[in-house]
């Protein structure tokens, strides 16, 4: 599976479409038994990121199975009734309104990041794209570990 981000800039407002392509016959066997997971694509994103915690892939997998967090959302978003919203900018974060979509059926999507609602929109919207980029990926590496078939016999010998 590749993820492919495609910036532009469209009179005077820079435009980001992500995409999910060339999924394996692997990923889609794993979708088929699993499901198809959803990432949040909007939230609160932070202007300056902490180098990426991978450690919580497990995390995403229970979710997927169910056991997500309080708030019904995915462990690393940060989705409320304050970015459902809208589109805004404070000095450390930004938010683009909340919607999950499907890793593979969900995509294309694209997102444009006026400079009515943003200082610095080209700089926003590269921040925002890796950082869905990002959660694809986890959500991808999660359905990996969920969809991997693992099979085990026991034989019981009655003497």
């Amino acid at each position: 599976m590749k993820i492919r981000v495609y910036r532009s800039v469209i009179n005077s407002v820079p435009s980001v479409v992500v995409r999910t392509t060339d999924w394996g016959r692997d990923d889609l066997d794993a979708i088929l038994r699993v499901g198809e997971p959803e990432v949040e694509i909007g939230g609160r994103f932070e202007k300056c990121r902490k180098p990426a915690d991978r450690s919580n892939t497990c995390d995403i997998a229970m979710s997927m199975l169910g056991c997500i967090d309080s708030n019904d959302r995915w462990p690393d978003c940060q989705c409320d009734d304050s970015t459902d919203a809208g589109y805004s900018e404070d000095d450390d974060s930004f938010t683009v309104p909340c919607m999950k979509v499907k890793v593979r059926s969900g995509f294309p999507v694209m997102v444009d990041f006026s400079p009515d609602y943003f200082k610095c929109p080209q700089s926003i919207a590269k921040i925002w794209s890796s950082e869905v980029a990002e959660r694809i990926s986890r959500a991808v590496g999660a359905l990996r570990l969920l969809g991997s078939v693992l099979s085990s016999e026991e034989e019981t010998y009655v003497v």
